[in-house]
């Protein structure tokens, strides 16, 4: 993993959202998923039963000795991370001076916006190419970008 990755993941203030649910099948246990939408971040890597990329294996020591819920702000939002991260960089690139509250102000304004906005595949596409996605990003649907409560 490139150096300049691993600082800014060691120095990030994180902002986690609900990015998965993974359910083992064997034990039918299900495991909440967050990620950071600055720096990439996820708890997935605890889950995987692969072979772990150099990236992969960074994240799941960073993850087993630091607590990322500690301290982090976490968006009561459920959201695909790709698309999470592409929407929070295209509001930091477009205002470059907003300060973090109001860029969390937008983030969730945006995430309600395209859930209302999508209603077919080329809306998808649409939505992804403005965010700088492939336009055939697929791991969303308007539903899965939506407010989620804990029962």
């Amino acid at each position: 993993m490139k150096k300049y990755k691993k600082e800014e993941i060691e120095n990030c203030n994180h902002v986690l959202i609900r990015c998965d649910l993974i359910v083992n099948v064997d034990s039918g246990e299900s495991y909440t998923c967050y990620g950071c939408i600055k720096c990439g971040i996820t708890n997935q890597v605890l889950y995987k039963n692969k072979r772990l990329s150099s990236k992969e294996k960074f994240m799941l020591d960073y993850v087993k000795n630091n607590n990322l819920y500690n301290g982090h702000n976490v968006i009561d939002r459920y959201c695909d991370l790709d698309l999470a991260q592409a929407i929070y960089n295209k509001i930091k690139a477009t205002h470059p001076y907003m300060d973090e509250a109001t860029i969390m102000k937008y983030f969730k304004e945006e995430l309600q916006d395209i859930r209302s906005d999508v209603k077919n595949d080329e809306a998808k596409e649409e939505i992804a190419k403005k965010l700088s996605l492939k336009p055939t990003f697929n791991k969303w649907f308007s539903q899965d970008v939506q407010t989620y409560k804990t029962f």
